[in-house]
């Protein structure tokens, strides 16, 4: 999730707002302060249930930049749920030479930031004789699809894997016989890929 610097946003001279999701009919576009002061703030902030459709409509309304934008500019953080999606997000900027934007990489503190609803790996690290990891729960029923592969940072060549069905919620400990060194780790979950980083094992 993206967090951007509110203020900067909003007090661009081409920023526009929607009163509710553009997708939907009945959503107008407006400008400047008085368009902003247009929007039905009780219905865009309201956290209880509520079925009228357009309170929902507007609890969707959007703010509208011109493409593209700034992100060194005006982003603020990036929230991401695990402490596995932290690593993953930080290997991937840093191998694409976007290293500016490792420092903003925050974890949510609370479950509430992210609806949680399909698994995600919660953590995974490697001791120097096995491989501890976890994934998180899941809305879905059934065991969720795994598949971990080490490739050693040198000789590129893989060097151990595993293919399993686990829970969710629980921890794992698999040996790997592993000399020390330094190894690409990739996870799949359900055959998408759910995280990727640098293991060292001493």
């Amino acid at each position: 999730m993206f967090v951007f610097r509110a203020e900067n946003i909003l007090t661009m001279p081409s920023t526009k707002f929607s009163c509710g999701n553009m997708q939907t009919k009945g959503s107008e576009i407006h400008d400047q302060d008085n368009g902003f002061n247009n929007l039905n703030f009780d219905a865009v902030y309201h956290d209880s249930i509520n079925h009228d459709p357009q309170v929902t409509r507007q609890k969707c309304a959007e703010v509208l930049i011109k493409d593209p934008l700034n992100l060194q500019q005006y982003l603020k953080h990036i929230i991401v749920k695990t402490d596995a999606d932290s690593r993953t997000l930080k290997y991937l900027l840093l191998h694409n030479g976007l290293n500016s934007y490792i420092a903003l990489i925050k974890k949510s503190m609370t479950p509430a930031i992210f609806f949680n609803h399909y698994t995600a790996l919660e953590y995974i690290d490697a001791t120097s004789d096995r491989l501890n990891f976890s994934a998180k729960a899941t809305n879905s029923s059934g065991d969720i699809k795994c598949q971990i592969r080490l490739e050693d940072t040198k000789s590129k060549t893989k060097s151990f894997e595993i293919k399993a069905n686990i829970s969710g919620a629980k921890g794992y400990y698999v040996q790997h016989g592993l000399n020390p060194g330094q190894y690409l780790a990739t996870v799949h979950l359900e055959d998408c890929l759910a995280h990727k980083s640098i293991l060292t094992i001493d």
